[in-house]
């Protein structure tokens, strides 16, 4: 790495530290300490005011009303952020897990991704694009660039025909090896996933009005994710170990006691996930309220035995 870059990420790192000793700015840019002093003299010979303070809490600090452009992510640094906010959320006794998150998004929002690679994130594994869906992505990052509105018309998978919708598109993201947009759409008065598809997405015209950008964008949101919900479920008393070894959400507490079993209550993040657990328990856990909830995973089971049972008539 040469020497300006050197001086830049020092920069950065003081500017993200209240104050750092001279042997940790060096382990960080991997170099000797000397250096660091010698690249101290250049960013002040550049304008920035750095203070050095001796003794055992001695170190450089930057002086606070520096002022310094923000860089862009890299893709790593984005996956970097991302994977430990997965890790955390699977580790409610951070302490600090929800203003990680809150910070993430801060981030993100901030930062913006110019080029056509990078301009999908969450992952590398995606299904190539359309020529058709590419000239949607166009128009998309035009918008988002200019924050434009963009007028669609796009049929959801619940909708039985394409409707015409406003949207104000906010990043494009790749998940579960699919191409989204994230975007308000202000007919639902909610953020939506738009997936960028030759049989959804019919038409894409960028308008000429600008919108206010929202600063409540969700996102950390997973495709599809569901909004929490306040479930309670059934578990067998010789399989308790085995659930608790699980994160099942926030707030549990035991609400009821059987000879054979208890029953806990708790806010699940994700119904989505919560039914594939009780699947990977086999049997021992059952649920057993929402009840509304308990009926659509019924239908579902329902559906999928019923269409077993079709093909194995067809054989």
């Amino acid at each position: 790495m040469n020497r300006s870059a050197l001086c830049i990420r020092m920069l950065m790192y003081l500017a993200s530290h209240s104050r750092v000793k001279i042997d940790e700015l060096a382990d960080f840019l991997d170099t000797k300490p000397r250096n660091i002093r010698a690249f101290k003299e250049e960013l002040e010979t550049a304008g920035y005011q750095i203070e050095h303070k001796t003794g055992r809490y001695g170190g450089y600090s930057l002086k606070e009303s520096t002022f310094l452009p923000s860089l862009a992510l890299s893709v790593e640094e984005r996956k970097a952020l991302e994977q430990a906010e997965r890790f955390l959320k699977a580790h409610p006794e951070f302490a600090y897990g929800k203003e990680y998150t809150n910070a993430f998004i801060k981030i993100a929002n901030q930062d913006r991704i110019d080029s056509q690679q990078n301009s999908f994130y969450k992952s590398d594994h995606r299904l190539p694009l359309s020529l058709f869906q590419q000239t949607h992505v166009k128009i998309i990052e035009e918008a988002i660039e200019q924050k434009k509105l963009v007028e669609i018309v796009y049929q959801g998978r619940k909708d039985s025909f394409p409707k015409t919708r406003t949207i104000e598109p906010y990043a494009l993201i790749n998940q579960r090896e699919k191409n989204y947009v994230l975007a308000y759409d202000r007919e639902k008065d909610d953020y939506r996933y738009f997936r960028f598809s030759d049989k959804r997405w019919l038409s894409c015209a960028l308008l000429a009005t600008h919108f206010l950008a929202r600063d409540d964008v969700p996102y950390h949101k997973e495709v599809g994710e569901e909004q929490e919900a306040l479930v309670t479920l059934a578990i067998n008393r010789d399989s308790i170990r085995f659930f608790l070894e699980e994160y099942w959400g926030e707030e549990m507490q035991i609400v009821q006691e059987t000879p054979s079993q208890l029953f806990y209550s708790f806010k699940t993040p994700s119904t989505r996930q919560l039914l594939n657990r009780i699947f990977a328990m086999r049997g021992n856990v059952h649920l057993v309220a929402p009840k509304e909830l308990v009926d659509s995973f019924h239908a579902q089971l329902k559906e999928l035995l019923c269409y077993n049972d079709k093909n194995d008539q067809i054989k």
